[in-house]
């Protein structure tokens, strides 16, 4: 079992519900209102944060995550499910480095967006 966190930067116009953004991401639909993001800047970040992230993937043994890109706009994170402090502690790292890149979190576990 897996857990899924999507990140994207929409400017403040953009009036496309998380869930129709992750759809279209998918499909390689169009997305009006999304900023492109630099994705290399993206995973040499998480890189520095994560030593042994290579290949789009961390494995620590007891946690992991994966990144999968949907360009120009959004990237989705597979994870571990937060059962333990080392997965909630990973998880709340890669929120910060998403918001770094002003990229906030939509959790479609609980379908909500957070900003």
């Amino acid at each position: 079992m897996s857990y899924d966190l999507w990140f994207w930067n929409q400017s403040k116009n953009c009036r496309h519900r998380p869930s129709t953004v992750v759809q279209r991401a998918c499909e390689g639909g169009k997305l009006t209102g999304l900023v492109p993001l630099e994705f290399e800047e993206i995973k040499d970040r998480l890189a520095v944060a994560f030593p042994g992230f290579k290949k789009n993937m961390f494995d620590a043994g007891t946690h992991y995550f994966t990144i999968d890109l949907y360009p120009p706009y959004v990237f989705q994170i597979v994870a571990t499910p937060p059962k333990n402090d080392d997965v909630i502690e990973m998880l709340n790292s890669i929120i910060d480095i998403a918001a770094e890149f002003n990229c906030n979190l939509y959790d479609p576990q609980t379908d909500e967006r957070f900003s």
